[in-house]
C-alpha cells in the first residue's frame, strides 16, 4: 500500500485532496496541518505532499527538513501551493522536491502526478 502524507493548514483543502486521492484508490492518506505536525508523521510516508505557506513550520523548511535526514532525503515530495511566481516555481524546483502542482489543478493532474511518483518509487525499490 502506497502511503501519502498529506501536510497543509487549509482543512477543506485537505479534505478535497483525501477525497480526490481516496476515490483513485489511494487508501492511507494521513494529515497534518503543518510542517512540524508533518515531521513527526514521515516515518509512515512513501510519498510527501505539502503546501509552501503554513504556521509552525511552512513547506520550505519543511521540505528542507525532510532533505537534510539521511532516511528521508530521497522520500518523494510534490508542492501543492497556490504561489504562482516564477521565483516561486525556481525557490520550489532548487528544494529538490520531486514535483510539483499550482492551484488550483485539476483532480486528474493531482492523480497523474501521485501516480508517477508511486511508480518511480516502485522502481527505486525494484533497483536495490
Amino acid at each position: 500500500m502506497f502511503r501519502i502524507l498529506l501536510v497543509d493548514d487549509d482543512n477543506e483543502f485537505r479534505t478535497l485532496v483525501k477525497q480526490t486521492l481516496e476515490s483513485a484508490g489511494y487508501a492511507s492518506v494521513n494529515e497534518a496541518h503543518n510542517g512540524l505536525e508533518g515531521m513527526a508523521m514521515l516515518d509512515e510516508a512513501d510519498l510527501v505532499m505539502t503546501d509552501l505557506s503554513m504556521p509552525a513550520m511552512g513547506g520550505v523548511s519543511f521540505v528542507r527538513e525532510i532533505r537534510s535526514k539521511p532516511q528521508t532525503k530521497d522520500l518523494p515530495v510534490i508542492v501543492l501551493t497556490s504561489a504562482n511566481t516564477v521565483e516561486t516555481v525556481h525557490r520550489i524546483v532548487r528544494l529538490g522536491v520531486s514535483d510539483y502542482l499550482l492551484k488550483p489543478f485539476e483532480q486528474e493532474n493531482l492523480i497523474e502526478r501521485v501516480k508517477t511518483q508511486e511508480r518511480q518509487s516502485k522502481n527505486r525499490a525494484g533497483a536495490r
